[in-house]
């Protein structure tokens, strides 16, 4: 049965999936801590050579012992072209510890281009020989096959060895050296490759539950996230070197240019999912524009690191990233104020994501050391974001589902309303009916009296009957006519403006879910009108917001204190945001019968708008509409 129906499945995949990240995740940590061994950091010395002009022989000679600068930790040098040397004293193991004296060496990260150890040669004292490294050379050529880049070191005594190394790369010059026992390398790599499964796990499971949902609702914002969850396994693969290792071995050079494509590609797509996110296009013009300057300058890196100037435009990207989570924190922290949904877990999303980044962007652009710990902050900072992003879909699209559902419940409100005009309808047939028998009968009598040249007794009796039954059935319709006019008897007094609109929402538990008030937070709205044709105004204007806006989209009232002609009073702003109605004509939005062509989707007559303006005129209140390419807005002015 399940595998008939594709919703149980996704539903038991879902289970499964949740499952397995519990186990692996109370599994994985004290497992880590238990077997990962760890490495000798090595003390670095470093010469910069702007020009590449530098041999081993210059860099080695004892005269050149003093132009080599220590680094405090691990170096980082920003993204430069210049070459960069490193000196280095490695200690000869115990060999009570192991029975070949080796040492591997580990350079952190994997992403280097050009790697260059200068090792001494046992055969020929005071000279070096090179062994070459980095991701742009063919995987089966590395000396121990792993992702990172690895020189083994073996030691003939127990005296130390001087080594060189020779760094080039388009990237960030970031440099780590660590030095290792091969059998806590094996044990550190093992369990390595473990922790890069669990995020590569944690990547697809995000994939796996919003595929199906996204693709049968073709949910733009479902489309961003999971275009920035390929980035940020992208990401993951390529800047951790699994996509030399196993996806591209021999064409490193891709692998290569994957990592910068990858990284530039992650902040574009985040770029652009949180701008649909946060709603910053409706936000503020300036917010708006550095998240489209951030997506432009994404869109020209592209195809930087295939032109050779990825390193041109990196410290721009990087630092746009910074600001894009700052003002994306900014708005979150808003929408928090307001209340909106979801503003909470956005918010742990960007600063779960800016907490990983900043380190990252900092040693990247050579601010501040290099640990090779900075690369698993930024990844473990966009996973943290995806998982927190996950949540926040999970709870929109259950919201969804209920708009799903209110939007058919208003379907039968509507088809109801629909068979009571029909039976307004079918009233106004007899009505007429009825008027149309009243007087036909009637008539043919005076029509036979006004045929006879000297009418009967009886005929005459007849006539007059006949004229008494016409007049009766005038007078009811007249007395009908009176009573409908006379219902709106205006009585002005002092009415709390607040209240009423209170009221009215109260009748309607739509409009007070999607009602956003904005009142004045010094002074209490009091205005002369009279409170039920107040009411009447207010349920009419509240209810055509409603109608006409997208569903589930929220109605902002605002009400600000606004003299007219010199008399002081209160003006109420109603505005929703435009639906498939599209915009009225201002000409003719007032006039008995208009309805635009889209509105006559929706049930109505043509005469709320009408009848509301000539209220408003006999209470001395003043009803306008505002013409705007995005929303729909009324202003109602009372005087105080």
């Amino acid at each position: 049965m399940i595998l008939r129906d594709p919703l149980a499945l996704h539903l038991a995949i879902r289970r499964v999936l949740r499952v397995w990240i519990c186990i692996v995740s109370l599994l994985a940590w004290p497992l880590a801590q238990a077997a990962w061994p760890s490495a000798s950091s090595v003390p670095l010395q470093v010469l910069a050579d702007p020009q590449g002009k530098e041999s081993i022989e210059s860099v080695s000679a004892t005269a050149r012992l003093r132009d080599f600068k220590p680094v405090q930790g691990s170096f980082a040098g920003g993204f430069s072209r210049s070459v960069y040397w490193f000196r280095a004293d490695i200690a000869a193991p115990e060999k009570a510890a192991q029975v070949l004296p080796t040492v591997l060496l580990e350079v952190r990260p994997t992403y280097l281009d050009d790697v260059r150890f200068y090792l001494p040669d046992p055969l020929r004292p005071g000279q070096y020989l090179e062994h070459r490294h980095g991701d742009r050379r063919p995987f089966a050529e590395r000396t121990v096959a792993t992702r990172t880049l690895v020189q083994p070191l073996n030691f003939e005594d127990a005296a130390p060895r001087t080594i060189y190394v020779r760094l080039q790369t388009t990237s960030s010059a970031i440099f780590s050296l660590q030095a290792w026992r091969p059998g806590d390398f094996l044990v550190a790599t093992s369990a390595e490759y473990a922790l890069l499964g669990i995020l590569i796990g944690g990547y697809l499971f995000a994939l796996i539950i919003n595929l199906p949902g996204t693709w049968r609702r073709q949910d733009p914002l479902g489309v961003y996230f999971i275009a920035y969850v390929l980035a940020g396994l992208m990401v993951l693969v390529f800047v951790q070197g699994l996509g030399g290792q196993f996806l591209l071995p021999h064409v490193p050079e891709w692998a290569d240019h994957l990592v910068p494509i990858s990284s530039t590609l992650v902040t574009l797509l985040a770029t652009a999912f949180y701008r649909l996110a946060l709603g910053v296009n409706h936000w503020n013009p300036w917010a708006n524009g550095v998240y489209l300057g951030i997506m432009a300058l994404g869109c020209l890196s592209l195809p930087a690191p295939l032109l050779g100037y990825y390193d041109l435009v990196a410290q721009w990207l990087f630092a746009s990233i910074l600001l894009m989570l700052v003002v994306g924190s900014w708005r979150c922290m808003q929408l928090w104020r307001q209340e909106a949904p979801d503003a909470r877990l956005l918010l742990v999303a960007h600063l779960v994501t800016l907490v990983g980044t900043v380190p990252t962007v900092l040693a990247l652009l050579g601010w501040v050391s290099g640990d090779f710990l900075v690369v698993y902050f930024y990844q473990a900072g966009i996973l943290g974001s995806v998982l927190a992003v996950q949540i926040t879909l999970r709870r929109r699209n259950q919201r969804l589902h209920s708009m799903l559902l209110l939007s058919q419940q208003e379907e039968q409100r509507a088809r109801a309303v629909a068979q009571e005009q029909q039976a307004v309808a079918e009233q106004r047939r007899r009505f007429i009916d009825m008027i149309t028998h009243e007087l036909k009968t009637p008539l043919s009598v005076i029509r036979m009296r006004l045929g006879l040249q000297e009418p009967s007794q009886s005929v005459q009796r007849h006539a007059r009957d006949a004229v008494k039954d016409m007049d009766a059935v005038i007078d009811r319709i007249a007395q009908l006519g009176r009573l409908e006019d006379g219902r709106a008897q205006v009585r002005l007094e002092a009415c709390e403006l607040r209240n009423a609109v209170q009221e009215c929402l109260a009748s309607q538990a739509e409009w007070l879910l999607r009602c956003q008030g904005d009142w004045p937070a010094d002074a209490e709205p009091r205005v002369q009108s009279d409170p039920v044709l107040l009411r009447t105004v207010l349920s009419n204007l509240i209810d055509n917001a409603c109608k006409y806006s997208p569903p589930g989209s929220l109605i902002r009232l605002e009400v600000r204190e606004q003299a007219l002609n010199g008399q002081p009073g209160w003006r109420l702003r109603i505005s929703n945001a435009m639906g498939i109605a599209g915009r009225p004509d201002p000409e003719q939005l007032f006039q008995k019968y208009y309805r635009s062509a889209g509105a006559r989707q929706h049930v109505g007559s043509g005469l709320g708008l009408h009848v509301v303006r000539h209220l408003c005129l006999s209470m001395g209140a003043q009803l306008n509409h505002e013409p705007s390419d995005k929303d729909i807005t009324f202003t109602l002015w009372q005087p105080r």
